[in-house]
């Protein structure tokens, strides 16, 4: 399997090979704070189940091998599979899923698998993954997207992947268009990219609901824009089967910011969505992208990737099938000052496909750490860890600003 070494901040600096990874100052790194390298693998995209039979807390993730380009890592990824220790460290396990298990009947090849979440019956335990299945179309430049669903088996095996979550067809967005102020889009012909991917189901009390990234329009306005699409399990329902699932109307993200203002994500990308229960409150972890303007070649890059948490108002879910969202404050746990958690991806420093996850005791705010001083050609240095507080709609985090020796944590005080 994938040969991982670790660090965390009670680790001697001399226990690192150079040879494989520059180290990161250990001076530098506080408490709460673990690092996992890989030398054979790029890690990116992580979300967690905990083990009702084990206890132990699961991670999954997306990888491909090192030696890849960076522009085809993306197209030939597979998901992982470890476990997150007591020490923040994960312990890595066999890869479980492919994209040669993927399973497509109609017009279409598929070809990558991308992320997804995982979920377990309440029935008979069963747990299912909902992976993004990647699909080529003839004559298409883009892959369509499909939220697909696996089960475990015996001996920890999985597959097949079959469709769960379609896009809609034209008629639907007519039929959802009239129900709602806003529609799931799948135009192509403006700036803001398609999305039907990254499905997270989540239980609130009797009902199941899967929270996705999607593109939506206004009605009046005809404008586009990133949303959370959202779909419910007809009661009753097998989980894993495609006609047991309604679509409901998508939801507008607003940005919360330093001031305590928010706004309206009006451009860029939604990924990741991890949803999670933590001391009876359900809460909602994304990760936006704002783009740069456009260049000569008329096409945009994103930038600015942010962690960002909200607090759900499940008894609205519930009752009335509406997405409220209200904006978690993180904070610092030294001086309680609000912070911003962004990438810092213009320097190409920092901590990159994150998202804040839950096993079910403790608050992780995990990712991959990565730094533009190495001088790789794509500077990436390994999973990381850190334990957060997270009680009364607040997330606090154990520092200010965390600088490494060949990289930053970037963990600024202002928003973009």
């Amino acid at each position: 399997m994938f040969e991982f070494s670790h660090y965390s901040s009670s680790t001697d600096h001399a226990t690192l090979r150079e040879d494989i990874y520059p180290p990161w100052d250990p001076s530098n790194c506080p408490s709460g704070v673990s690092i996992t390298y890989s030398k054979d693998i790029y890690m990116w995209d992580f979300w967690c189940h905990t083990n009702t039979v084990s206890q132990e807390t699961e991670v999954f993730y997306l990888w491909a091998r090192r030696e890849m380009p960076r522009e085809q890592r993306h197209y030939n990824a597979q998901v992982g599979h470890a476990i997150l220790m007591e020490s923040g460290h994960i312990k890595d396990l066999k890869p479980c899923l492919e994209p040669t298990m993927m399973q497509f009947d109609r017009c279409g090849e598929p070809f990558c698998i991308w992320t997804g979440n995982t979920f377990e019956s309440e029935q008979d335990n069963t747990v299912f993954m909902t992976p993004t299945m990647g699909i080529r179309i003839p004559g298409q430049s883009d892959p369509y997207q499909i939220i697909g669903v696996c089960k475990r088996h015996e001996g920890n095996t999985w597959g097949p992947i079959v469709p769960l979550l379609e896009q809609p067809t034209e008629c639907a967005q007519i039929e959802m268009m009239n129900n709602a102020n806003i529609s799931y889009d799948i135009s192509t012909d403006d700036d803001i990219d398609v999305a039907w991917r990254d499905g997270a189901a989540v239980r609130v009390k009797d009902r199941t609901f899967m929270l996705f990234c999607a593109k939506a329009r206004e009605c009046f306005t005809q404008k586009p824009f990133p949303a959370i699409g959202i779909a419910h399990l007809i009661p009753g329902q097998a989980f894993d089967d495609s006609e047991s699932w309604e679509l409901l109307p998508p939801h507008k993200l607003h940005l919360g910011k330093i001031d305590g203002s928010v706004s309206h994500f009006k451009s860029g990308q939604i990924e990741m969505p991890v949803a999670f229960w933590h001391n009876n409150r359900l809460y909602l972890s994304v990760l936006t992208k704002h783009p740069y303007p456009k260049n000569k070649t008329n096409q945009y890059h994103l930038k600015d990737e942010a962690t960002r948490l909200y607090l759900v108002n499940h008894d609205a879910l519930l009752n009335h099938s509406v997405l409220s969202l209200e904006p978690v404050r993180v904070q610092s746990m030294r001086t309680n000052t609000p912070i911003f958690l962004d990438k810092g991806r213009v320097s190409g420093d920092g901590l990159w496909g994150s998202s804040v996850v839950s096993d079910g005791r403790r608050v992780f705010l995990i990712g991959c750490g990565s730094s533009s001083k190495i001088g790789a050609p794509f500077p990436y240095l390994g999973f990381v860890a850190i334990e957060c507080g997270l009680s009364d709609g607040t997330l606090t985090v154990p520092f200010d600003d965390l600088w490494f020796q060949d990289g930053r944590l970037r963990i600024t005080s202002v928003d973009n």
